[in-house]
């Protein structure tokens, strides 16, 4: 990987960072912390030749960034929070403001169905063992410059802990809520979810942010999925235009576990989603299904890494993209097949539909097989709206903005089928109908 150095902002944020720690310096967690910047200062961020970012200037956006460490109020509270359009969803509603877990504003967990949720600050404080856990759990998974970078600033966020065989009938809702409130280059967020084996649950997160997108939120999600648990995930970025992100989701399954993760992004000047997988065992499920509806200048990028160690175990991947105007999408998905891997079923597809001349999608879907006995395909498709089938639904009456509607929805819809929650899949279904079919 072709790097630069880090911005300075990035370090001046750092010492300000580990000056503020005081007495939370303490090892294992401070090892963490160090390691981590230590590699991130040597590794860079990743430059205009990188090959995994060639299409996405992060690196120089970044160098972008304000960074005034100065202290301001937030503009996230009761009343605003309050007054933000959200999904009308029955479940957990979990709130984190500029990656700060919010126990007042949050809704109190009952102790009786087998889950536990708590700040990571408090978790560092009082579980310290289960956080390293987690970090040495996550060593195979390469070395992610913001995977670094959350690490190295590890103190926000949340740890969610679904005890084995407990049975989650509702989902969790989680909120971020951003701002530039705080005057830093990145705010960072480190999220800890762990499915219990023969555990069931699904865990919804939406994105809200407030600014001029001046500062990169640094998201991550390291999620581990026991043995015969099931996870839903699902990743709503839709309700603006000036986020500037940076999430990675990183997944470990064991055998017989399911884990099937959905992500929307219809807005964001310029958002980055790093997704990947291992499947450490025999008989194993993963399910990836993403549909990205961009326009005006709103950049998204898709980088998944799907890794089949074990033989007898399935993943699924679909990934459909609407652009238009001079919006940009990028997609590259990768598929391991280790040696050890055999009977493996891999299937992956990129669909895009680009609507101006200016619209631009990059895509390269990858598979790399070392097992002999696999079922393994991936594609790419990319073109322009059928002109004929708008012609013939117009000539039934319809208008051509109707007509271009309708087919859009049929195009991008069929990704919705996988999601089993009733409520978030109408809430999806009106996001698409709104997003194609502006008024």
């Amino acid at each position: 990987m072709q790097t630069i150095p880090l911005p300075q902002n990035i370090k001046d944020e750092f010492q300000t960072f580990e000056a503020l720690l005081n007495g939370s310096k303490e090892p294992p967690l401070h090892a963490i912390r160090t390691q981590a910047w230590g590699q991130l200062q040597e590794l860079g961020i990743p430059g205009p030749k990188s090959e995994d970012y060639r299409n996405t200037p992060i690196g120089k956006k970044l160098s972008n960034t304000v960074s005034t460490n100065t202290k301001t109020e937030s503009y996230w509270n009761e009343k605003t929070i309050k007054n933000s359009k959200g999904p009308n969803i029955k479940g957990y509603k979990i709130i984190l403001i500029n990656g700060r877990f919010d126990p007042d504003l949050s809704d109190a967990i009952p102790g009786d169905i087998g889950v536990e949720i708590t700040p990571l600050n408090t978790a560092l404080g009082s579980n310290q063992e289960w956080v390293e856990d987690f970090n040495k759990r996550f060593k195979g998974h390469g070395n992610e410059p913001f995977v670094l970078l959350n690490n190295a600033f590890l103190k926000n966020g949340y740890c969610l802990k679904i005890k084995e065989g407990a049975q989650i009938k509702d989902p969790f809702l989680i909120y971020h809520f951003t701002d530039e409130g705080g005057g830093s280059a990145v705010e960072n967020c480190k999220n800890f979810i762990h499915a219990g084996a023969s555990s069931k649950c699904a865990v919804f997160t939406f994105h809200y942010h407030h600014g001029a997108g001046n500062t990169l939120i640094n998201y991550g999600e390291d999620i581990i999925v026991e043995a015969n648990a099931h996870l839903d995930f699902l990743k709503i970025q839709d309700q603006t235009e000036e986020l500037f992100s940076v999430d990675n989701t990183r997944v470990l399954q064991e055998k017989d576990s399911r884990f099937t993760i959905f992500t929307l992004s219809s807005h964001g000047s310029m958002i980055r989603n790093n997704l990947h997988i291992g499947l450490n065992d025999s008989g194993i499920e993963s399910n990836m299904y993403g549909l990205y509806l961009l326009d005006g200048q709103a950049h998204v990028d898709h980088h998944t890494i799907v890794d089949h160690r074990m033989p007898h175990s399935v993943s699924n991947e679909l990934y459909k993209g609407v652009i238009d105007d001079a919006a940009h999408g990028v997609f590259n998905g990768k598929i391991f097949v280790r040696k050890d891997a055999q009977k493996t079923n891999a299937f992956q597809s990129n669909k895009n539909i680009l609507l101006s001349d200016d619209a631009v999608i990059n895509t390269k879907p990858q598979l790399e097989i070392w097992a002999d006995d696999v079922k393994c395909s991936h594609g790419c498709t990319t073109g322009q709206l059928d002109e004929e089938a708008q012609f013939y639904l117009q000539t039934r009456g319809l208008s051509k903005k109707s007509a271009r509607a309708m087919l859009l929805f049929a195009f991008a819809v069929d990704v919705l089928e996988h999601i089993s929650n009733t409520e978030v899949k109408s809430y999806l279904t009106e996001i698409i109908q709104k997003r194609l079919n502006p008024s």
